[in-house]
């Protein structure tokens, strides 16, 4: 599917926007908005995304905007879990930028999603990890991880360490990983371009 709108749909069980049970389901320039599941993937089920906008989709349990699936140069934005996984749960994450969603528990902005390149910004965590909540040796690579909120951890959860991220939940100088402002060129008008002089670039 390439180039279409997809809105106002609903699913009794997984995939309130499209459903479907092989990654080999493509989309491509699409947008993903406003759908809800009664249980998992409030956009979508089990899809590769390409350059896709997916916002304010609803999952009754896990992944607002997404369950199992991978996305590349994708905006994951004001999606709600009531579980876990606001913006993502499982699959992966290619150059997207993940913000403003919200789980009532585990993982704010994705959950047990591999990310990498991603920007991870102003999610919301009901328990744990409001950025990223990890399970397993699924880590962010190259990601930032910002101003995102939870009880504990607000930006990072993972059992490993994650490999050249920035965020304030990592350790500094382990695995190429820095605490340092990302310095965005206006993130209050929602630009998240890095400056000139980021220790990000």
């Amino acid at each position: 599917i390439s180039g279409f709108t997809i809105t106002n749909s609903y699913a009794a069980y997984d995939g309130g926007g499209i459903f479907a049970n092989s990654a080999s389901a493509v989309l491509t320039n699409c947008v993903i908005a406003g759908n809800v599941a009664a249980d998992q993937g409030g956009g979508v089920h089990r899809c590769t995304l390409y350059n896709c906008m997916l916002s304010d989709n609803v999952a009754s349990n896990q992944g607002g905007a997404t369950i199992r699936s991978v996305l590349f140069n994708s905006v994951v934005k004001n999606n709600v879990a009531l579980n876990t996984g606001g913006g993502l749960q499982g699959g992966a994450a290619y150059n997207c930028l993940v913000i403003d969603n919200v789980a009532s528990n585990e993982g704010g902005g994705t959950r047990a999603t591999m990310s990498v390149n991603c920007t991870i910004i102003g999610n919301e965590a009901g328990t744990i990890g409001g950025g990223s909540f990890k399970t397993g040796t699924r880590v962010d690579r190259n990601c930032i991880a910002w101003n995102n909120t939870a009880p504990t951890n607000a930006n990072i959860h993972t059992i490993w360490p994650t490999i050249n991220n920035c965020s304030p939940d990592v350790i500094h100088g382990v695995a190429g990983s820095i605490t340092n402002a990302p310095m965005f060129v206006d993130a209050l008008s929602g630009d998240y371009r890095l400056m000139s002089n980021s220790p990000c670039i």
